[in-house]
């Protein structure tokens, strides 16, 4: 697996990934994501940016994330301590198609856009999830990104925040 930069003609797959995570958090009983939220405007831009990527199966993209580079205002009003203020790359939007779900793609990712982070001259990656979010959480701890704090999307989107320091 692979992960690449997103092109506009991917848009439509990666909304169709978008809603199928959607889906699977309303299954889980979660309310992220169940306000419209990432939208295909959002997605849209996230491509022009050049922030979007694909997680490539072959040929088959069966996930999508946003890699951010310019940082994260919630992040600045962490309830907790980030271990260091060096330049990082955020991770939002993270999914996985359906049909991929639920077979350790997970992990696969996130080393995924370790390779990519690093290729960029980063070393440090942030994430969060909502508190309900157990899949996610299970994701970041089982890949060492450390709990670092809590985070707020408004008072209906509580959040865990995580970091991870690469080393190689």
């Amino acid at each position: 697996m692979r992960l690449v930069q997103a092109k506009k003609e991917q848009i439509t797959r990666t909304m169709e990934i978008i809603e199928d995570g959607r889906a699977n958090l309303k299954q889980l009983g979660l309310p992220q994501w169940q306000n419209g939220y990432p939208d295909l405007e959002q997605m849209k831009k996230d491509v022009e940016q050049q922030k979007s990527y694909v997680l490539m199966d072959g040929q088959k993209i069966i996930g999508t994330v946003c890699l951010d580079e310019d940082g994260e205002l919630a992040y600045d009003a962490l309830n907790g301590k980030w271990s260091s203020n060096d330049p990082y790359i955020a991770i939002h939007r993270m999914a996985v198609a359906k049909e991929a779900a639920a077979k350790g793609i997970g992990t696969q990712f996130l080393q995924a856009i370790e390779e990519v982070v690093l290729a960029k001259g980063f070393k440090q990656i942030r994430l969060d999830t909502h508190t309900k979010n157990i899949p996610m959480q299970r994701v970041a701890k089982k890949n060492h990104y450390q709990y670092v704090g809590n985070v707020s999307y408004g008072e209906n989107i509580p959040c865990y925040a995580y970091e991870k320091i690469l080393t190689h």
